[in-house]
């Protein structure tokens, strides 16, 4: 029997195993590719989520009687005040709390907190809360104040709640959502495909952060129904914003196993994450660092300290990253 993996940008680990013989690599050979301009706005993205050149793509488009999909790579922004800098995040979590402005309130995407927004700085008391970043709402409300002629339709897992049906499909001649968004336009893709900025994507604190990105920018490349895609960035150069603008999926790969095989991370090591769960957080502390110690004496590993993860609606969490050989999971086995 055969199976088949079908994926236009297939992961790391696959990519390798054709390398080694494991997999055989079919392709069918580069299409068509639209024009990817890649746009540096370092210094210039915190009151203006459109630069020149993007804003310029979308004036053309729209009126040659276009689409335009604005890709944004989170809902909401933070929240921080503008005159110490306090970020205002989840108490229980750590994290940053998104601010939604219709609803006035704070959300934190891990364990799903909901605060009303407050008014005053919690930490110097001033009153210039202000978002921070450019989530799908912000963007909406920048683009509605300067191209208020055209339909705009925001499309995100908020605005989706109770709606029948994909704003791609409302006649929407602007449309502002995340990569959902992107995949609801079928058969044929918007006109052009604009990033806000991949740049979060880039900066998760995962080792696939780079892969990540590169697949989503490879996906919008591949949508397109016009001939253009604008990626806004702080990181221009790198490799994964350079290999989606020149059709380049080997070079990624290539750059992509290097940085791997030089920090050891997989296919050339393996990787284990280990949840430790309680009904109070000074037990759970405790036995992280416990099962931390157990696991050192094992020899051969790699340990990583023990890390919070904030809580989950029913208990305190703590995760171990372990690092080891293709003997890991048998090293782990009771």
């Amino acid at each position: 029997s055969l199976l088949y993996l079908t994926a236009a940008t297939p992961s790391v680990e696959s990519w390798w195993l054709s390398d080694e013989g494991e997999f055989h690599r079919s392709e069918n050979g580069p299409s068509v590719w639209p024009r990817v301009s890649v746009v540096d706005v370092r210094g210039t993205l915190r009151t203006q989520p459109l630069s020149p050149l993007l804003r310029q793509a979308m004036k053309e488009t729209l009126s040659a009687r276009g689409t335009v999909l604005l890709l944004v790579t989170r809902i909401g922004s933070a929240m921080a005040c503008g005159e110490c800098g306090f970020v205002l995040r989840c108490p229980d979590c750590g994290i940053a709390m998104a601010f939604s402005r219709a609803r006035r309130e704070l959300a934190c995407r891990l364990c799903r907190r909901g605060d009303p927004a407050p008014e005053t700085c919690p930490h110097c008391r001033g009153r210039q809360l202000t978002p921070l970043g450019w989530g799908t709402e912000r963007v909406e409300q920048a683009v509605r104040a300067e191209f208020r002629r055209h339909r705009i339709v925001r499309d995100d897992a908020e605005s989706r709640r109770g709606r029948a049906r994909a704003a791609s499909d409302s006649g929407a001649q602007v449309v502002i959502g995340t990569r959902a968004a992107l995949r609801a336009f079928i058969p044929r893709g918007p006109s052009l495909i604009g990033f806000i900025s991949p740049d979060p994507v880039l900066r998760l604190p995962d080792f696939r952060a780079g892969e990540r990105a590169f697949s989503l920018l490879w996906a919008a490349a591949e949508k397109v129904g016009g001939d253009r895609v604008v990626i806004q960035t702080q990181h221009p150069t790198h490799y994964a914003v350079r290999a989606a603008a020149d059709q380049d999926l080997a070079g990624f790969y290539k750059h992509e196993l290097g940085f791997r095989a030089e920090l050891g991370y997989p296919p050339f090591r393996r990787l284990c994450l280990l949840t430790i769960r309680s009904r109070t957080e000074g037990v759970a502390k405790r036995l992280a660092h416990e099962l931390e110690q157990d696991l050192s004496a094992l020899g051969g590993l790699t340990v990583y300290p023990p890390a919070p993860l904030g809580r989950s609606p029913r208990a305190p969490r703590w995760q171990i990253v372990l690092k080891g050989g293709d003997d890991l999971p048998a090293r782990l086995s009771p």
